[in-house]
């Protein structure tokens, strides 16, 4: 009796130290099979399923290295280059970079537009205070080597600058597609304009073009008019005023029955006429006997006394022609009597640059610039 017990005894310690199988619904299985992979006991029956799935999960392995080894190895010739996952990341920054680009360029090309206008602005001013700084020496004939020399220089600069101006520049990044394409426009220094002042002198005028029968002699000093007949024939001053005052004296050396000759300025924008005094930017007055003095605006003839002008002008006077181009006016002064006229001068009927004109009509009559 006691010797079955102890028997019973050591089977329950037995039984009680074997690992139960892994697998959860085995009930009575005891494991005797060891993985070493997953460290987990099973039974017979279990641990050849285990192997099973292992087997399984091989295969699929197996099968999808087939898959990957056939994808690399036709790769070069079969590849679709626009469904790879870093070839689309490239796609969309080559996309993003074009815009980037576009807009780049886009701006940069209406910066050197706008900079380009606002140099060409700056530029035509400069030639204006350029030709300002010539006009008085031109119609004075007073100017020598070194003056051109300068005026030569100023005008090259501005050309230069025209074509390819010194501030303005463009400077480009490629490694930065914010900063692609930077324009560095910087405001153009004028030069300083040589003071001008405003004067009042006689100018050394000689008559050139002529219309009708005008014969012009003594260097263009002297006008007859040499028609058969009285008719209208008009001469024009060589010089152009666009500044300053100028005073140009003019003698009457024959006016028959002291009775009509134009004196006064046109623009030079208008072409000549037989007539100077009907042209329609004729401005002046009529040297005429008293009973009938003119003034003439604008190619019109009006009434003399309207404007305190009573026609004083006779055979022998001499006269000073003024042109004020500065306050935009004219003058007429009799040296005899001193009388003074004037005349406000409409600068858009009548643009700069001026130009004297003298309308004889009677045969022989003359006119002469002393």
């Amino acid at each position: 009796m006691a010797i079955a017990t102890t028997r019973r005894c050591r089977l329950g310690r037995l039984m009680a130290s074997h690992i139960p199988c892994a697998y959860n619904r085995c009930e009575t299985g005891i494991g005797i099979f060891a993985c070493q992979g997953c460290e987990r006991v099973f039974c017979k029956k279990h641990s050849f399923e285990h192997r099973q799935e292992l087997a399984k999960e091989l295969d699929k392995v197996v099968k999808e290295h087939d898959v990957i080894l056939t994808q690399l190895q036709s790769f070069e010739t079969t590849i679709d280059v626009t469904s790879h996952a870093l070839l689309d990341q490239i796609d969309k920054w080559e996309q993003h970079a074009k815009k980037m680009t576009q807009k780049a360029v886009d701006e940069a090309r209406s910066k050197v537009l706008q900079s380009l206008s606002d140099n060409n602005h700056q530029l035509t001013k400069e030639c204006r205070l350029l030709i300002e700084d010539i006009r008085p020496s031109w119609e004075s004939e007073d100017y020598v080597e070194t003056d051109l020399k300068k005026w030569r220089r100023q005008l090259d600069k501005i050309k230069d600058e025209f074509s390819m101006p010194k501030n303005i520049r463009i400077e480009n990044d490629l490694l930065s597609l914010k900063h692609m394409l930077n324009v560095i426009s910087t405001p153009r220094i004028p030069p300083t304009p040589r003071p001008y002042a405003v004067q009042s002198r006689s100018t050394k005028e000689c008559f050139e073009k002529y219309c009708g029968f005008i014969r012009v002699e003594e260097s263009g000093k002297l006008v007859i008019h040499t028609g058969n007949s009285d008719m209208d024939a008009s001469v024009y001053g060589a010089k152009l005023y666009t500044h300053g005052t100028h005073r140009i004296p003019v003698k009457i050396d024959k006016m028959q029955d002291n009775y009509w000759i134009f004196i006064g300025i046109v623009s030079s924008s208008f072409p000549a006429n037989v007539n100077a005094s009907a042209i329609k930017s004729a401005y002046g007055w009529a040297a005429s006997k008293k009973a009938c003095p003119f003034v003439y605006l604008q190619g019109i003839e009006m009434n003399g006394s309207h404007y305190a002008y009573n026609g004083d002008i006779c055979k022998n006077d001499i006269i000073e022609l003024i042109l004020n181009c500065t306050e935009r006016k004219i003058q007429l002064v009799n040296k005899r009597t001193n009388n003074r006229y004037e005349i406000n001068v409409n600068i858009k009927q009548c643009p700069f640059p001026w130009k004297i004109a003298v309308t004889l009509y009677y045969s022989g009559d003359r006119v002469r610039l002393v």
